[in-house]
């Protein structure tokens, strides 16, 4: 049988945010051996795929390490040091008795001093595995307007925003590694980039540009000499020299020209259907009256403070709007560790007064200032049970529920994205009790919260992920279309 080692390292590096990574933001999810597989085993996500596509294929899997950390700022050299020294730790010994690896990268990750860490990373893994193949997977924001991780034998990425393919995607590297291994010749490679980049909001598969741009991409991945065509569409924060979108195809052995053919056709055809890119975004005190318009729920998609971009969960724009539209009610999430230090020893049912968010710098806001209620709390862990990430588990640390005014609040001591409505249930929570959720977040609240919501509003609101992108200050990133 054929051993594949597994290895995972994964961070989406907001360049804006003042808010570090360090050793301490990885450890909930940072696993050795075994503890990968206790990790993903049985859950819809790329981890999982690996284990499942191997199983499929008569392979072994091999889990050697996994680093996680939910997006935030630079990651610190000396967390970056520990991560090398746990792949090298790990696949080193092992290495002699493996056939192949199979690699989990963002395509985002940033470090303070290194110019591309995931290049760091995936030619320190070919160098302890020599010639072993390599199949990568990469998240679908992977900025790739130059070409980058030449180490992989073959790149697959993401193909839905919001990222609900993710298994899929780790059972198709799988069964590519399993090609290779029996023998099959590595497939010729070819790449596009254009220096082009939208918020994450803007970059939804299931609107334009990107619905015609991804469904083109398909149709030419199904001609029978392609291996892979991915669409890498980008993040507008990281500020980098390869920054934007980029386009890699993988073909049969001798056929590079069908490859370059497929990348530069979806090349020209993102530069015609750029200007879509541009949208418009309502201030917070618009988007709250746009979403009382109707009937039923509405979620309000506090873009500026999208968590999985890498913001800190502490916007305050939104709710203050909100508090003037009393007394229509509200839901939604701030990641405050003071604030629940503050409220523990409050009853259920009792009110304190309190300061809750507001913190993490000029862009978050004002704090919210007044009595609150305490109406419920929890271990802040739960079990996601929508089509993102299913079967994963959640830990945003404790978690207390408070009623402040028309808002009741989810006050997080982690910052973790609303993706999933377990989130407010596992807290006795019902949002269809709302007039209005205000969620943080982009295009990938949508997948869980369809079945619950009856409209989406995004609002245009500051933050370290501002939608509004000529707000942020670039330094590395220049806008204009790029050579191959």
């Amino acid at each position: 049988m054929k051993r594949v080692g597994i290895v995972g390292v994964f961070h989406e590096t907001n360049s804006f945010s003042e808010h570090g990574t360090d050793r301490e933001s990885f450890r909930p999810r940072w696993y050795l051996g075994e503890e990968f597989t206790t990790a993903f085993a049985g859950s819809r996500t790329v981890g999982g795929g690996f284990l499942d596509g191997n199983a499929e294929h008569g392979v072994e899997s091999v889990p050697l390490f996994g680093a996680y950390a939910t997006p935030s700022g630079q990651i610190t050299a000396s967390t970056f040091a520990d991560i090398l020294s746990a792949i090298r730790t790990t696949l080193e010994p092992t290495a002699p008795e493996l056939d192949g690896i199979l690699l989990e990268l963002h395509g985002d990750m940033d470090v303070e001093l290194v110019s591309d860490p995931e290049e760091t990373i995936t030619a320190l893994v070919r160098e302890l595995v020599g010639t072993l193949p390599i199949v990568a997977v990469l998240d679908f924001h992977t900025n790739m307007s130059r070409p980058r991780l030449a180490q992989a034998d073959l790149l697959v990425g993401y193909r839905e925003n919001p990222h609900i393919d993710t298994y899929d995607r780790g059972r198709e590297a799988a069964a590519h590694l399993a090609r290779l291994l029996r023998g099959e010749a590595a497939p010729a490679r070819a790449h596009r980039g254009l220096a082009i980049v939208a918020p994450p909001v803007a970059q939804r598969t299931t609107i334009e540009p990107f619905a015609t741009i991804t469904a083109r991409a398909r149709q030419l991945a199904a001609h029978p000499a392609v291996w892979s065509v991915n669409v890498h569409g980008g993040y507008a924060y990281l500020d980098a020299s390869y920054t934007g979108i980029g386009f890699t195809a993988f073909a049969d052995a001798g056929s590079g020209e069908l490859a370059d053919s497929i990348v530069a056709e979806l090349s020209t055809l993102t530069t015609t259907l750029a200007p879509t890119l541009v949208k418009e975004y309502p201030s917070p005190e618009s988007a709250v009256a746009t979403a009382l318009e109707g009937a039923g729920v509405c979620a309000i998609v506090d873009t500026g403070d999208n968590i999985n971009g890498g913001s800190p969960g502490d916007t305050t724009w939104l709710a203050h709007a909100a508090r003037t539209y009393a007394p229509a009610r509200f839901l939604t999430t701030i990641c405050d560790p003071t604030a629940i230090e503050q409220l523990r020893d409050v009853p259920i049912g009792e009110s304190a007064a309190v300061s809750i968010g507001g913190w993490a710098g000029e862009s978050a806001g004002a704090p919210l200032v007044g009595t609150a209620t305490v109406v419920g709390r929890s271990a802040g862990v739960f079990v996601n049970e929508g089509p993102m990430a299913t079967g994963a588990t959640i830990d945003m640390g404790a978690a207390c529920w408070v009623r402040l005014d028309n808002i009741d609040i989810v006050l997080q001591q982690r910052a973790s994205q609303p993706n999933d409505p377990q989130m407010f249930l596992h807290l006795g929570i019902d949002p269809r009790g709302y007039d209005a959720v205000m969620l943080k977040g982009a295009a990938a609240v949508r997948a869980g919260w369809a079945p619950y919501v009856d409209g989406f509003v995004d609002a245009g609101t500051r933050g370290e992920t501002d939608s509004v992108l000529d707000r942020l200050p670039y330094t590395a990133f220049e806008r204009g279309p790029r050579a191959h």
